[in-house]
């Protein structure tokens, strides 16, 4: 058993204390139904009762039958609850670490996929099936020999002798198959994150003609795959035929036992009845604990990966969280930050020192790869600083509640995130509890009020998903309004006119600029009058210092960036 695991039953004690009480009353009902059965055999065969006399019996044993069956039913009911708790429990957990953990950037998309899906799914037979049965393969043969021992000692010292023979090649079995079954779990890994990365680049495949070649790999992946479930299927058939075969040889050696005895009037027929149908329900558990350990070894290898995530994550600081203060954000002071990737002999932030301040916009500039989007990523929470902090009002942003610092942060990508559903729905993204008449107002002030109402079903009118109903330009002034509503004193953008047409490029940057006064922008810039209307330009260049400047001024001191702005934007910035 594996204690962690079992650990989390800590959180939830009195839904597992009472289904194993159900399937223990379960059990109970089982032995009388069995005593019943019993008496009811030896009285018609041997003592010839009426069918009159037998009509309350019967009856009684189909009453204990149904019991049987809905204590059963309960338990069963109860594991399941116990096991979506603690599914639902993990998830949050992966979810919350997503934005608290550095290695996030490590992990492959595809990887998480298995790991919020396919790992946690697999956890749910080692709650519903193993764990249970742990707890009743002792409970189960003890309430059996409680009965058995007073009825007939001899039987009672096979059952304890020939017990632990099952669980003993069950751990012998289990030693073997835990590597296959490592291998098992490794190569679905590898093939989730190849199929995710097939999708994402069919349309190059495409492109290159090279879909027929992908297709044999993908088909040797599968194979690997298959190959590895096969070799573990084999052990868990193998192992079935051997509990199956161990149970079988033990029931037999008490119908022997029994029948001797039972020749030479040594004991009832009554008694060696019930032992002979009591003989398999005492294996029963045993052996359903040999067939469930498949589905717990499952479930063991998926909480391993599980756990590395939730348990051994690296958070940014090992610092004591604090409420933030809801007045307006004055500053943004990032001191001596460096930021170094693993693989990266260089860092590609190297200690880098600003104040950000109210009211101004600041343009992150230079070529891809250059550490704009790793800076974000940094202000953002997604990235750990390899040293040096970032601070806001003098406190450290590792130590500000997340959603009290997100609260404090707008983004405005390039592209906006659509989601099916009507316009509203979209909108209140930003802040579901949004009063309706302001946000007409910002409707107004982003120019969508108008578009929106002349729709047949106004505000309820459904868009597809990616936006693919609307166009870029009514794409972006939803992120707009988006980012009014929410009313952030940080906002953060990655140049949001890049794809649009001038008339719409000329209203965003009109409303950002007109809404900047209480805010710090920074800009991810791309597009020349962005660079040229910043504040305070941040030249991001590989394997150098970050310099700052109005634009003038790095456009006559610093020759990088002349180059920089020549290369990608001619002579126009002299325009």
């Amino acid at each position: 058993m594996h204690n962690k695991l079992a650990n989390w039953l800590i959180k939830f004690p009195n839904l597992f204390i009472f289904s194993i009480l159900f399937f223990e009353i379960g059990t109970i009902l089982l032995i009388f139904q069995i005593q019943l059965i019993s008496q009811l055999i030896d009285n018609v065969i041997f003592i010839n009762q009426s069918f009159d006399l037998l009509t309350k019996p019967i009856l009684l044993i189909m009453v204990l039958i149904f019991f049987r069956g809905l204590f059963n039913f309960f338990g069963e009911v109860l594991t399941k609850k116990i096991a979506q708790k603690i599914k639902s429990l993990f998830r949050r957990k992966l979810t919350d670490n997503l934005f608290q953990n550095k290695t996030i950037n490590k992990i492959h998309s595809g990887n998480l996929v298995t790991i919020f899906f396919d790992r946690v799914e697999a956890i749910e037979d080692y709650y519903t099936l193993f764990l249970p049965q742990v707890v009743l393969s002792i409970l189960i043969p003890v309430s059996v020999l409680f009965f058995v021992f007073p009825l007939d000692l001899l039987s009672g010292f096979v059952f304890i002798l020939t017990a632990p023979l099952i669980p003993f090649f069950m751990f012998l079995i289990g030693k073997f198959s835990e590597k296959r079954n490592k291998k098992q779990w490794q190569s679905l890994s590898k093939m989730s994150i190849f199929f995710l990365d097939s999708i994402r680049g069919i349309k190059t495949l495409l492109a290159y003609n090279q879909h027929e070649n992908h297709l044999g790999r993908i088909k040797k992946a599968n194979d690997d795959y298959l190959q590895k479930s096969m070799s573990v299927l084999k052990i868990t058939f193998l192992s079935a035929l051997v509990l199956e075969l161990l149970s079988t040889l033990s029931i037999a050696v008490v119908a022997v036992e029994i029948g001797l005895r039972l020749l030479y009037f040594k004991i009832s027929f009554e008694q060696a009845f019930f032992i002979l149908l009591i003989a398999p329900e005492f294996y029963l558990p045993l052996r359903n604990l040999g067939l469930r350990f498949h589905a717990a070894m499952n479930g063991v290898e998926a909480y391993k990966e599980i756990d590395s995530f939730i348990i051994k994550k690296e958070f940014y600081e090992s610092l004591k969280l604090v409420n933030f203060p809801t007045k307006l954000v004055q500053s943004v002071n990032v001191e001596n930050l460096t930021i170094r990737y693993p693989d990266h002999e260089s860092p590609i932030i190297n200690d880098f020192t600003f104040c950000f301040e109210i009211g101004k916009h600041y343009a992150l500039v230079g070529e891809n790869g250059s550490g704009k989007s790793t800076f974000f990523r940094v202000l953002l929470r997604f990235l750990n600083p390899t040293g040096g902090k970032i601070s806001i009002d003098g406190i450290n942003i590792n130590q500000i509640k997340l959603n009290d610092y997100y609260s404090k942060i707008s983004w405005l990508p390039q592209s906006t995130a659509i989601f099916s559903g009507s316009i509203l729905e979209n909108l209140l993204i930003a802040s579901p509890n949004y009063d309706f008449n302001n946000l007409q107002k910002i409707l107004k002030i982003v120019e969508l009020k108008d578009f929106i109402e002349n729709l047949p079903n106004n505000y309820q009118t459904e868009i597809q998903e990616f936006g693919k109903t609307i166009s870029s330009g009514q794409r972006q002034r939803i992120g707009l309004a988006r980012l009014l509503m929410r009313n952030s004193s940080i906002l953060l953008c990655d140049e949001p006119t890049s794809y649009l047409d001038p008339i719409s490029e000329q209203l965003i940057s009109k409303v950002l600029d007109e809404n900047r006064e209480d805010k710090i922008q920074l800009t991810i810039a791309h597009r020349i009058h962005t660079i040229r209307n910043a504040d305070s330009i941040f030249f991001f260049q590989k394997d150098k210092s970050i310099t700052n400047g109005t634009f003038d001024d790095l456009i006559s001191k610093n020759i990088d960036f002349e180059q920089f702005i020549k290369f990608y934007y001619g002579e126009k910035f002299n325009d």
